[in-house]
């Protein structure tokens, strides 16, 4: 295992054991990210995107990621970040921003936010 993966599978299994603790503020962060998802609807209204991609979603990290098409100019890459969200937020809205795409590999990076709300809460 590399090392990039090694450090990608504690982030995502310390996100999913952080986001257990991050429900007090859950319906007030989804009612911010609302307009970002709404935004990829309209968007996916305008121009499907392409079935078979490589979807790329979680929180700020994966949204200020601009150069991802460039990146990896031999795959067809969906970018789905939106900042400010947790792990479960991508579960969440996943029937609207994730399956709808049909995508053939989904890459999520998420959990930062989650480890900050749990650190804020515990002062």
């Amino acid at each position: 295992m590399s090392a990039k993966t090694y450090a990608l599978f504690w982030s995502l299994l310390l996100g999913v054991a952080c986001s257990t603790y991050a429900q007090s503020n859950k319906v007030e962060r989804q009612r911010q990210l609302e307009p970002a998802i709404k935004t990829f609807e309209e968007a996916d209204k305008t121009k499907p995107p392409a079935e078979g991609a490589v979807l790329f979603i979680g929180s700020s990290s994966i949204t200020l990621w601009t150069s991802l098409r460039e990146d990896f100019p031999k795959a067809r890459v969906i970018n789905r970040g939106f900042g400010g969200s947790h792990v479960e937020d991508s579960i969440d809205f996943a029937d609207r921003i994730i399956f709808r795409c049909r995508p053939r590999l989904i890459v999520l990076y998420a959990g930062d936010n989650d480890i900050h709300q749990i650190n804020n809460n515990s002062r």
